[in-house]
């Protein structure tokens, strides 16, 4: 993968709502709500990094994601989010629940012209391909980037939570891209993301 540009945490766009054209047909269908609203005029919004995590939540987080990865039906609300880039230069984001409905939005799209978003059902097979890289690449043993970000990198977002518990990690784009097993869990959202957008996101990093 190859970072891109980036110059402050501050710019970083974490969509709540979204917005833009239609999924592709074959991914429309779905049996669960959208897992944001959607705001067509909402700005892209600054990202709290928020206190440091706590112990005993990232403990129980854990434990839930591991237990979706072997079960999905046994934690469905258990969510995964990832972001990468900046106002600037794009926004990806690609929420999933470990029942499978997801929600896309992106704004690197060709000659970003206009927002992406799309809502649906992911395929049984794609759901589970990716709650088992979740739990493989061991998010939860990684660290944030201490670190401030390079001229040329962007920030990469993730966040994973159910019900009240949270878990966010943060890292600079060279940061990720030198571990191994984030790279691999970023090669399989950013599969997804051309898959589900029928190619019109081109997601940064790669």
């Amino acid at each position: 993968m190859v970072a891109h540009r980036c110059r402050a945490w501050a710019i970083v766009g974490l969509i709540v709502g979204c917005s833009g054209r239609r999924a592709p047909p074959a991914h429309e269908d779905h049996a669960r709500a959208p897992l944001a609203a959607v705001d067509a005029g909402a700005p892209l919004a600054a990202v709290d990094a928020g206190a440091p995590q706590d112990p005993a939540t990232t403990a129980g987080l854990r434990a839930i994601a591991e237990r979706a990865a072997r079960d999905p039906a046994a934690y469905p609300d258990f969510r995964f989010s990832y972001e990468r880039g900046h106002a600037l230069w794009g926004v990806t984001r690609f929420e999933v629940s470990a029942a499978g409905a997801y929600a896309l939005e992106s704004d690197e799209t060709a000659g970003r012209r206009r927002r992406f978003h799309a809502a649906g059902q992911l395929r049984p097979r794609d759901r589970d391909s990716l709650l088992a890289a979740i739990r493989a690449a061991r998010l939860f043993d990684m660290a944030s980037s201490s670190r401030r970000l390079g001229d040329d990198e962007e920030p990469v977002i993730v966040v994973m939570s159910h019900g009240t518990m949270t878990h966010r990690l943060m890292l600079c784009g060279e940061d990720a891209d030198a571990n191994p097993r984030f790279d691999r869990l970023e090669s399989l959202v950013q599969e997804l993301v051309r898959q589900l957008s029928g190619g019109a996101v081109r997601p940064s990093g790669q």
